[in-house]
């Protein structure tokens, strides 16, 4: 005994309304250029605010601790604060935290002039940096 297998060809009914809908949404895709264009709008905060402050004894000389402080903001969040020391040739990095509280303790150069330099920059996790005022201190 032979087994015949047969496919019937009969379509089912919804399937004019299918063919029907993708072949006017194929021609509405080729009248406007063929392709689908979607538009987004990324809505990102300021960049973040930055203050610096240094804490020495009043009359400070080389060799003595300076506490630096820097009090940060930022909608996006803060990724990380980084110190630095402005010396002749550019800035120094003294170091980086990468949450509040942003502070960092260093010491005055022995070999500092009349004056020494501190700055610090915040940057927040979009990538967004902002540098803080310099802050400058007399050397006795």
């Amino acid at each position: 005994m032979a087994m015949t297998t047969s496919v019937s060809s009969k379509k089912s009914p919804l399937h004019a309304p299918r063919l029907l809908g993708a072949s006017l949404l194929l021609a509405l895709l080729a009248g406007c250029g063929g392709g689908v264009y979607v538009e987004a709008t990324v809505v990102v905060g300021p960049p973040p605010a930055i203050t610096l402050s240094a804490f020495a004894p009043a009359t400070p000389l080389r060799g003595d601790a300076v506490q630096l402080d820097a009090t940060v903001s930022s909608s996006n969040g803060i990724d990380a604060v980084y110190f630095y020391r402005m010396d002749f040739y550019g800035p120094t990095l003294l170091g980086s935290v990468a949450r509040p509280p942003a502070i960092w303790n260093t010491s005055i150069p022995v070999n500092a002039g009349s004056s020494v330099s501190y700055s610090a920059r915040a940057c927040d996790v979009l990538g967004y940096c902002t540098d803080s005022q310099v802050v400058t201190l007399p050397v006795y």
